[in-house]
């Protein structure tokens, strides 16, 4: 589920994404995406919480892939979402230390480019 979740919140954001279409993208039903997760705020937390092992998977010039870097482009979109605030900000914060303030703009460039095409 985390990896259909980070495909559909990359695509969508989280106002958008739908638990539906995640559970459907993850060949589950939808009531078991709620038996694994109590809210879709707390998958979404999950499927960022996971960028940081990404991260430290990637070679010191590795790049997050698309629907990574897509995910981190609406994480940086939610962040100011009340509900959102505090955990991705401080899930956020982390990631541009370990990714650098370059790598970290790139990604967000190229995730931009990504949903304008």
């Amino acid at each position: 589920m985390i990896i259909a979740g980070t495909i559909e919140f990359g695509l969508h954001g989280y106002a958008g994404a739908q638990t539906s279409a995640i559970a459907e993208r993850a060949g589950v039903s939808q009531p078991n995406v709620y038996a694994n997760f109590r809210s879709k705020r707390e998958l979404f937390l999950a499927c960022v919480g996971e960028l940081p092992l990404a991260v430290e998977q990637l070679g010191p010039n590795g790049q997050l892939d698309e629907s990574q870097a897509l995910l981190l482009f609406q994480a940086v979109a939610a962040a100011r979402e009340p509900v959102l605030s505090p955990q991705l900000c401080e899930l956020l914060s982390k990631l541009h230390a370990r990714l650098g303030a370059d790598s970290f703009s790139a990604a967000l460039t190229g995730a931009a480019a990504i949903l304008l095409r």
